[in-house]
């Protein structure tokens, strides 16, 4: 393990328990990417060369690049639009209005997608992401609805516009969209969860969706992971345990059911996201109430079995840790970033 100061001017930024990651990616050369909120809150972009050793600031998003954009926004992401030789930043509020950003990563050139751009139906958006179906090459922008309590989906053509949002047609009682995530099938997985915090599931499907329940619990950051053999994985945290579900290739029942792993000391995840090494373990990056420091665990996929944590902030806390959602096939390490207090 590494660890590598990326810049010295990262803003606080409130952590929302719906809130999706990544904020970093790697491009289809092996570089590395990654945005961050700064202290004038605004959206800067880096880039490494040198797989993070040292970072370059290749451009800063601000009101100006965008029309009828005020910072700060709510929710950001990024991700690699793979084969394209793409980066696609994704920004958000929760008035539904979207702006996108694309990089060429042969050219480092960047210009606007998105701008201003209406999304979805009626109510306030949370767990907003963006997606690429390497199946079919497309980028979807995924949204949960407050009001609506469910969510929606819309592809992102890269010309400037937004297509239609589609609403699937899944079991309404009360359920908002928490996590999603595109198999390699191109088949969309959405995670639900009741508006009171518990009765979670997890849909699956491309025109039709079917559900596989997953328990009745306490459920905060939802992460839905798709491993390289097309299984759908749900995972989320409950004060300090953190829970482990997978589907099987049916998606008829769970192959592997509440795998759980309870952080020592009576600590809760202040938060939490999960990634996918290419080899199909299961990681949990999270920061820890009991010191605000930064620690992994890995869910050995053979085995069945969560291993212990390791530490990875270097006793400077650890905060608002985003990760990769998955690494490329047969690596198995994970990039994340964090928020440090030196």
């Amino acid at each position: 393990m590494s660890e590598y100061n990326i810049a010295n001017n990262a803003d606080v930024f409130s952590v929302d328990k719906t809130r999706t990651a990544p904020w970093i990616c790697r491009d289809d050369s092996g570089n590395y990417w990654t945005i961050f909120q700064n202290t004038s809150q605004n959206i800067d972009i880096y880039k490494s060369t040198n797989l993070g050793v040292t970072w370059t600031l290749m451009k800063t998003l601000t009101s100006a690049d965008f029309t009828s954009l005020t910072m700060p926004i709510d929710n950001f992401n990024i991700v690699n639009l793979t084969g394209q030789n793409k980066v696609y930043i994704m920004l958000y509020k929760t008035t539904q209005k979207v702006w996108g950003w694309k990089i060429n990563t042969l050219t480092n050139s960047g210009s606007v997608d998105l701008d201003n751009v209406l999304a979805g139906n009626s109510g306030t958006g949370h767990a907003t992401a963006i997606r690429w179906d390497s199946y079919n090459n497309k980028l979807y922008l995924m949204w949960g609805a407050t009001s609506n309590m469910w969510g929606f989906y819309s592809e992102i053509p890269l010309n400037g516009t937004l297509s239609a949002f589609v609403n699937p047609t899944f079991t309404y009682t009360n359920q908002r969209a928490y996590g999603f995530n595109i198999d390699n099938q191109g088949r969309k997985l959405f995670a639900a969860v009741a508006t009171s915090g518990v009765q979670s599931m997890l849909y699956r499907g491309i025109t039709s969706f079917t559900k596989i329940d997953v328990a009745v619990d306490n459920v905060d950051f939802v992460s839905v992971l798709a491993d390289y053999n097309g299984q759908g994985i749900y995972c989320y945290v409950n004060g300090g345990v953190i829970h482990l579900y997978k589907a099987n290739l049916a998606f008829t029942a769970w192959e592997l059911s509440n795998y759980y792993f309870t952080l020592a000391g009576g600590a809760i995840c202040t938060s939490a996201y999960f990634a996918l090494d290419g080899l199909n373990n299961v990681y949990v990056i999270y920061t820890s109430s009991t010191d605000g420091e930064s620690y992994s665990a890995k869910f050995d996929i053979t085995s069945a079995v969560w291993g212990t944590s390791t530490q990875i902030s270097s006793n400077n806390d650890g905060l608002q840790v985003s990760c990769e959602l998955a690494s490329p096939l047969a690596s198995n390490t994970i990039l994340t970033t964090y928020q440090a207090t030196v």
